[in-house]
């Protein structure tokens, strides 16, 4: 597992352990309903948090993105693209995979010396009745504070993600 990802995996063998699962066909649908009932189990929310925590200690002043991304599709997400509108990742990478029941923790911070803040975005693949999902947000004092999700099926999304960076809308 990387530094970055925390939690066990929510698998057909973790449904196959539960009474309520015993002879039953598990679905993707399944896994993620577990997933997220199961989002703070083991305290990996809480290391997760704790991560991303440290890291901005490291970092020290300035404006600064602290991210925490759970995954509770049913199945694994992985990292395809990002990009940055104004500033850029911090001392960690971006995770490169969750699995079903997984969170992934990264700081995003502001470009020393600028006062442009922190915007950017990250796209992970992953299946969830709707397809891809982009995931975007700006902190800074001259763009506001906010986030969005954005799913898209698999040929629409490419359009989208297109847009978004080489546009910024």
């Amino acid at each position: 597992m990387a530094y970055n990802v925390f939690g066990n995996p929510i698998t057909n063998s973790t449904l196959e352990g539960m009474p309520e699962y015993n002879g039953k066909t598990i679905t993707r649908t399944d896994r993620a309903h577990v997933a997220l009932n199961m989002k703070n189990a083991a305290d990996k929310d809480v290391n997760a948090r704790q991560y991303v925590e440290n890291l901005k200690a490291r970092w020290g002043n300035g404006v600064s993105t602290l991210c925490l991304l759970y995954n509770a599709t049913g199945d694994t997400v992985t990292f395809v693209t990002s990009h940055d509108w104004h500033g850029h990742i911090g001392p960690g990478p971006y995770p490169t995979a969750m699995a079903n029941g997984q969170w992934g923790a990264f700081l995003h911070v502001k470009t020393s010396g600028a006062a442009t803040g922190s915007s950017a975005a990250v796209v992970y693949h992953g299946m969830n009745g709707a397809g891809k999902g982009v995931i975007g947000w700006r902190l800074g004092p001259t763009h506001g504070t906010g986030t969005s999700t954005i799913t898209r099926p698999t040929l629409r999304f490419v359009k989208l993600v297109t847009s978004i960076i080489l546009f910024g809308a």
